[in-house]
């Protein structure tokens, strides 16, 4: 039994070793979610996920719709055409709404869409074609209306409310097929209707966020840890806050250097004040982030940064990011400076000795005392050559064993031949 112990605790360390200590589960928004993002009014603005993959016009990203009607019987359609693109809700509301509600990070992470739907047949109506032209902000078309929420007049989820639970109509973008002064106007009841376009109703306003600028979700409420790292998907509480990225900072890492398992970082041009962080996250190599934590206050645009790496909880596969963050606390978006790769140097104070003792002349080698052969030249690492390189110094001392063996054989048949 024992000497089968050795190759069975071999194969288990093995195994241990293949796996990450600690496994981060994925998450983030679902589709009817809540995510925050930019505030109107001087409150957090709430938005209903449509689809949590991706944009409207099908690019990666977020498309998101206002969970409350917002401006509830102050905002004019239009006073003439129900026509989209020459409407006062695309020139005037919409401009208007974007320059209020968002920050210049969280606006540039807003991405403006071109698309054109044809008119077709829904809630019992006809309904004409519209148009999108570099926008970012606009209504929820009947289209969208029907593939995103529900089909049919009468189906759940339809209708809204204002923030305070009032119950309010708004409008849509896309005009009635044949009245060219009616536009789409979702009643309550979860009614969907055509209203001449001088009516003053409620807006619940859509747009995306681009999956290039978006780097994780996170739980709305909350604070966190420093120096804990957490999967950044937390728990599907059902309501989220946004971590956008920028390239508009000057954070750069310029040294990294490594004593075992204690790696130290220097950098310089971080931003400084209440809420500014230098965090880190982790990749995994199809790109996910499967971990994240702030790790220290930023008081200084230099200074140091002290890692074990052992708390880290990555592979050798995984890829590590430090970047300069802004905090923007619960219900409100955060913005992460640009990655800075770490390239994690080679452990320091690792030299093999410079000299091995040879073993005595009459005795047989142990493995763990052969001594390494020189490098060879380089067309010798091939083919044959490399294989006698890697295998040569046991195949000798397999050899040696065996002749040993065989000596003892011939001594023991000549000592029974002098009998």
């Amino acid at each position: 039994m024992k000497k089968h112990l050795f190759p069975v605790l071999t194969v288990l360390i093995l195994v241990f070793c293949l796996f990450p200590a600690q496994a981060f589960a994925d998450g983030g928004p679902a589709k009817g979610d809540t995510v925050y993002f930019g505030s109107y009014e001087g409150s957090p603005l709430a938005w209903q996920v449509l689809d949590p993959d991706a944009e409207n016009d099908g690019s990666e990203g977020l498309f998101l719709l206002s969970k409350y009607v917002l401006d509830n019987g102050k905002v004019m359609y239009d006073g003439g055409l129900a026509r989209w693109e020459d409407s006062d809700a695309r020139l005037i509301w919409c401009p208007g709404f974007l320059d209020a509600a968002f920050s210049a990070d969280e606006q540039a992470a807003i991405p403006a869409v071109s698309k054109s739907e044809e008119g077709f047949q829904a809630y019992g109506l006809s309904w004409g074609a519209v148009t999108l032209e570099d926008e970012k902000v606009f209504f929820l078309s009947t289209r969208e209306l029907s593939d995103y929420i529900a089909p049919n007049d009468g189906d759940a989820g339809i209708s809204a409310t204002t923030a305070d639970g009032t119950a309010a109509s708004w409008w849509l973008r896309t005009p009635h097929g044949f009245h060219p002064d009616y536009a789409g106007l979702v009643l309550d009841g979860n009614e969907v209707h055509d209203f001449l376009v001088y009516g003053s109703w409620g807006v619940r306003p859509v747009m995306n966020i681009a999956g290039a600028q978006l780097l994780f979700a996170s739980p709305a409420r909350g604070t966190a840890t420093l120096g804990a790292f957490s999967a950044p998907g937390g728990d599907g509480s059902g309501e989220w806050k946004l971590t956008v990225t920028t390239e508009d900072d000057s954070f750069s890492v310029d040294a990294v250097t490594r004593d075992g398992d204690a790696l130290r970082v220097e950098y310089s041009g971080a931003p400084t004040g209440d809420g500014r962080y230098l965090s880190a996250l982790i990749r995994e190599p199809s790109g996910a982030v499967t971990a994240y934590a702030p790790l220290q206050g930023l008081t200084s645009p230099a200074g140091t940064l002290e890692l074990d790496l052992n708390s880290l909880p990555m592979t050798e596969d995984d890829t590590l990011f430090l970047f300069a963050e802004t905090w923007g606390g619960n219900l409100a978006t955060n913005v992460a400076g640009k990655l800075q790769e770490i390239q994690l140097p080679e452990p320091v104070g690792e030299v093999l000795p410079e000299e091995v003792e040879a073993p005595a002349a009459d005795a047989l080698p142990a493995p763990a005392e052969v001594t390494p052969a020189p490098a060879a030249p380089a067309a010798a690492q091939s083919g044959f050559g490399a294989l006698f390189l890697r295998f040569g110094p046991v195949l000798a001392l397999i050899l040696a064993v065996l002749a040993l063996i065989m000596g003892i054989a011939q001594s023991a048949r000549r000592r029974r031949r002098r009998r």
